[in-house]
């Protein structure tokens, strides 16, 4: 699952009031969390992605990152078939995490941008974990006290 939350805070509350009880009432542990704190974003444009990607690049700091980004997508324009972006630090490097409509649309863009990462700073390859969507919540979930 990836979730995008306005706040830690809320995050943990969500997750102390409903995700623990419903694990622990039919006997799993806590899945496992990895989170990013976001940088930038371009939010979501309101068709529901097929296929997600999570980019991580070790050792990019934010100014590396946005030398990589302005080459990547140039004046900040959101690519053809991009449903949302989202990034940020992550373990001593820089994270992406990406919405497409379809892992072809997607598939194009690395073909471009695959010589811009391959040339980048990096202390390690980047890692990419792709992610088949299987269903989507849309829109914000109403804020509970």
């Amino acid at each position: 699952m990836i979730d995008i939350w306005d706040g830690l805070e809320t995050f943990e509350q969500f997750r102390d009031a409903r995700i623990v009880p419903h694990v622990q009432a039919v006997g799993l542990g806590l899945p496992q969390v990895r989170m990013i704190e976001a940088e930038d974003e371009m939010p979501d444009d309101g068709r529901r992605p097929a296929f997600v990607q999570w980019v991580v690049m070790p050792g990019v700091d934010r100014e590396v990152f946005r030398r990589i980004h302005e080459q990547v997508v140039p004046g900040g324009v959101r690519p053809d078939g991009l449903t949302f972006h989202i990034n940020g630090p992550f373990n001593g490097g820089w994270s992406v995490i990406d919405g497409w409509t379809s892992r072809a649309i997607r598939d194009s863009f690395m073909e471009r941008t695959r010589p811009i990462l391959e040339t980048a700073p990096m202390s390690g390859p980047p890692t990419i974990d792709e992610l088949q969507v299987e269903a989507t919540m849309s829109g914000r979930a109403p804020a509970r006290t």
